[in-house]
Parts: C-alpha cells; structure tokens; sequence
C-alpha cells in the first residue's frame, strides 16, 4: 500500500505494509525489502502505486505489478478493506 498513512488507516488489504510513496524514508525502505519476493502495489487509483512500482523495477526487483484501479476497483468488485 503506497498511500498515506491516513488512507492507509481508513482501509488496506489486509497484511499489506504501508510504503507511503509521498515518505522521504520511501526509497530507504524500497531498499531494505526482499527483491525474490513478489510485490503487488496499490493506491486509491492505481496512478501512484504505477510510479511506485517502476521506482522497484529501477532497483531491480523482477516480481512487481500495479493494481490498476486501486482500492476504488477493489470496492467497486465487493473485496472488503480491513482497518
């Protein structure tokens, strides 16, 4: 979840971690996560998790993908958002 802390508190996947992309703590944080692992970013829209996701692909992780549509597609489709 690439959203601020405050979207992030309204309503996530849950056991998603919270990457705040606006965070200037955001590229140290990038770093310190396992580039093996799959990694499936998410904002509100799909437009910030879309800019988070090719800063990890210009770290070099392999296994990244944007939800396109966000947390407004995961609404729309009845997947529930825990708090």
């Amino acid at each position: 979840d690439v959203r601020t802390p405050r979207e992030y508190t309204k309503g996530h996947v849950e056991g998603a971690l919270s990457l705040n992309i606006y965070d200037a703590s955001f590229a140290k944080r990038v770093k310190q996560l396992d580039r093996t692992r799959t990694y499936i970013l998410y904002c509100t829209t799909g437009k910030r998790s879309y800019y988070a996701m090719q800063y990890f692909l210009r770290e070099g992780f392999l296994h990244v993908c944007n939800l396109e549509g966000g947390t407004v597609k995961l609404q729309q489709l009845g997947i529930p958002l825990t708090r």
